[in-house]
């Protein structure tokens, strides 16, 4: 969740609006990022609205409890005492600081978060949900494995008719990386920053998901019914097969392919690109350029680890701070191409020290920023 969706949400909560998943999402989700220690909202202005929101929704739901119902168990009422507490005490030097105690906050890696919108306009912070059925849905039902990852399932008997037009999206934080089994048995790994938009079922001819950022795929062989991933710059057309695709804001979109074909096409444009298993696309306003890489470095994110081959140093630095949720003080990167890999869990001292090392510069954390020390 950004800046600007976590501010329309509060902005519901504010004016009593949320339903009981969003009003959820608001405080754990809050909570969540207060224990991890990350900045969620960029001002102290904004960061004292959300406390007295969080704070009052809480108590002012606890005084209807006392008045509307004699039978509350006594250990609700000290949970909620407990939550208002907290946010008194344990946010007092973060909603008041200037600045400079945030930039004390411990760095940690990311990890499995994520939330999920419903067809029906619901919001459920899927790390916070217990094993088994999540939600239901016209048809069907999400559930989470042992292993934490969503699955749609489908009833036999579930009807159709709407079902084009009702669509959920998964939305991963900068830190976060969730896994989803699709309507139609594919699996989707999303990488942290990222979103994937896809039908309740797909009906159609097709099947068709958008994506934003970066996501691994194993789609479910249908030759009658080819599988669609659309971004902004491309539509990439698949039978059958495993491909990795990045198409973060304002980089070019990067395809692998590991198994299988895949056709690419761009907007307005008729020529098709066809890659084959090893191919690496990279598609920006030039055009669509191809070349054979090194498919394991590709999807090293997906496995838990950092593959940085003879890349820009820039770059693997873009990717670091979107795991560990840090700025770029890109002004003080100089141009360097790197060689270097690591786990996805390392301390964040311990990757800048294997990327400084890899590029012989000093690379040091400032409060939440990455910067080149001269």
């Amino acid at each position: 969740m950004d800046k600007a969706e976590f501010l329309l949400l509060l902005e519901k909560y504010e004016n009593g609006k949320c339903t009981d998943a969003e009003r959820e999402l608001v405080e754990l989700w809050y909570l969540d990022r207060i224990d991890q220690s990350q900045d969620i909202i960029v001002t102290s202005r904004e960061l004292r609205r959300a406390k007295r929101l969080i704070l009052d929704g809480v108590l002012n739901r606890r005084r209807r409890a006392l008045l509307s119902s004699r039978a509350i168990p006594i250990a609700a009422l000290v949970a909620l005492s407990f939550l208002a507490t907290y946010f008194l005490v344990h946010t007092k030097d973060i909603f008041e600081s200037d600045g400079a105690k945030k930039n004390q906050l411990a760095i940690i890696p990311g990890g499995s978060h994520a939330y999920l919108t419903t067809a029906e306009g619901q919001q459920i912070v899927l790390d916070r949900k217990a094993n088994g059925q999540i939600t239901e849905f016209d048809g069907g039902r999400v559930r989470k494995t042992g292993n934490g990852i969503i699955i749609y399932e489908l009833s036999q008997t579930a009807s159709s008719h709407r079902s084009t037009t009702e669509v959920n999206t998964i939305t991963t934080p900068r830190g976060g990386q969730y896994e989803v089994v699709l309507p139609d048995g594919s699996h989707a790994v999303l990488n942290a920053e990222s979103k994937l938009t896809f039908p309740t079922r797909f009906d159609g001819s097709d099947r068709r998901v958008e994506l934003e950022g970066e996501g691994y795929f194993e789609v479910a062989k249908n030759a009658a019914k080819p599988f669609y991933v659309v971004n902004r710059q491309q539509c990439l057309k698949v039978i059958g097969t495993h491909f990795n695709v990045s198409c973060y804001n304002s980089s070019p979109v990067v395809t692998t392919l590991v198994e299988g074909k895949v056709e690419i096409s761009r907007p307005n444009f008729s020529q098709k690109t066809i890659l084959h298993p090893g191919d690496q696309s990279i598609t920006d306003n030039q055009g669509v350029r191809v070349h054979q890489v090194d498919t394991d470095d590709a999807l090293a994110w997906k496995d838990g680890n950092f593959v940085f081959s003879q890349i820009e140093l820039k770059q693997a630095l873009t990717e670091i701070g979107r795991w560990y949720d840090l700025e770029v003080d890109y002004q003080s990167i100089p141009a360097s191409t790197i060689e270097a890999s690591m786990s996805r869990s390392v301390k964040i001292e311990k990757a800048l020290s294997i990327l400084g090392k890899a590029s012989k510069l000093n690379l040091k954390i400032e409060g939440r920023r990455i910067i080149c020390m001269k």
